[in-house]
């Protein structure tokens, strides 16, 4: 029996330590389950703050961009009735005398060339959905007027259209990296012709644009008005 004792006796210490290690295997085995699930909830509440944040929150006042667009409609017909001379032969149609139809014989139209809308626009945010701002617009069209004798320039005849206009801006959808926004605006427009220069007020709009990126980034637009039609272009937000 005592030899039965010894081995008892020497046992009892390597259960218990066996027991407190299983003890002790569990509570950091339900220590990490307990970490890792508390960790992937704060992730999923930080993003959730994050975005909130960015609705609610102006990250920039001050916009900065420039860009190109295609002619629109109203644009378009202040561009292309440039000229009322033959482009061919460059013959005025009421010139009055066969004089002056000979002296216009002996030049000739060139080219048009055309440039449509370029643009440099500032905005300002006031609230993280509304924004004031300013615009200026160019477009020009032009043309050369050469000697049949010797091909020479005589003179550039063109009609260059400057335009000012303050707008107001709706971001209606923002996210870290992508916004939607529409604009709606009012202007004064110069039209520079060679002998002459009016001024019309004209209306602008953006139906639907898209920025894409962080401080730099670049955007399209779809709109009418003095600005143009489509629209691409770089901003610089700060």
């Amino acid at each position: 029996m005592k030899p039965l004792r010894h081995i008892l006796f020497l046992l009892l210490p390597m259960l218990s330590i066996y027991s407190l290690n299983a003890q002790q295997y569990n509570t950091v085995q339900n220590t990490y389950v307990y970490t890792v699930d508390e960790v992937a909830k704060q992730a999923d509440i930080d993003t959730e703050i994050s975005t909130e944040a960015i609705r609610n929150s102006i990250r920039w006042r001050h916009n900065i961009r420039i860009g190109y667009a295609l002619p629109s409609l109203l644009s378009g017909l202040l561009l292309i009735d440039f000229g009322d001379e033959d482009a061919t032969t460059g013959q005025h149609p009421y010139d009055p005398t066969l004089s002056d139809q000979l002296n216009d014989a002996h030049y000739y139209k060139g080219k048009q060339r055309m440039l449509s809308n370029l643009t440099a626009e500032y905005n300002y945010t006031f609230k993280p959905w509304l924004s004031f701002g300013a615009k200026l617009s160019y477009a020009g069209i032009w043309q050369s007027t050469r000697h049949i004798s010797n091909d020479k320039v005589v003179s550039y005849d063109g009609r260059h259209i400057i335009g000012v206009i303050a707008n107001v801006r709706f971001d209606w959808l923002r996210r870290r990296y992508i916004q939607l926004y529409s604009s709606i605006g009012l202007g004064v427009i110069s039209i520079i012709n060679p002998d002459n220069t009016t001024v019309l007020p004209l209306p602008d709009a953006t139906y639907l644009g898209l920025s894409a990126g962080n401080k730099l980034y670049g955007y399209l637009e779809f709109g009418g008005g003095i600005s143009g039609s489509l629209r691409v272009g770089l901003g610089y937000r700060f």
